[in-house]
């Protein structure tokens, strides 16, 4: 807001923040209020909801873990066990962090890769 009011260009504020111009951009028109003035504390406020209802970062209880690991241990995909657990009103998981709990167990030293269907797990 600072180099806002110093006229300072979107260009030259990114600069000076060390951010790409299409990041201040975006800011810039995500938070302008009228009459077409840049709100800093608005703008901070509507970040801090927009976090909150963010699903990033959520985590999975070790019971939610268990029913997961227990549908691919008895070969079903990832792709199915994220579809059985949502029509059912179990729990919302995409089948990509199904494949990187595999992943991360194979890293770990675990079979659960070795349940999935593709080529993948000839590679034993």
């Amino acid at each position: 807001m600072a180099l806002c009011k110093q006229h300072f260009s979107i260009r030259g504020i990114a600069r000076e923040l060390g951010r790409a111009p299409s990041t201040i951009s975006r800011e810039l028109g995500r938070n302008l209020r009228p009459p077409g003035r840049y709100e800093p504390n608005q703008a901070h406020s509507y970040a801090v909801a927009h976090r909150r209802r963010s699903r990033r970062g959520t985590r999975f209880t070790p019971e939610q873990w268990m029913v997961v690991e227990h549908l691919v241990l008895q070969d079903w995909s990832p792709e199915q066990v994220s579809g059985r657990l949502k029509a059912g009103g179990i729990m919302s998981i995409s089948h990509e962090t199904i494949y990187l709990r595999i992943w991360r167990d194979k890293r770990a030293g675990g079979s659960l890769w070795r349940h999935l269907r593709q080529a993948t797990k000839k590679r034993r």
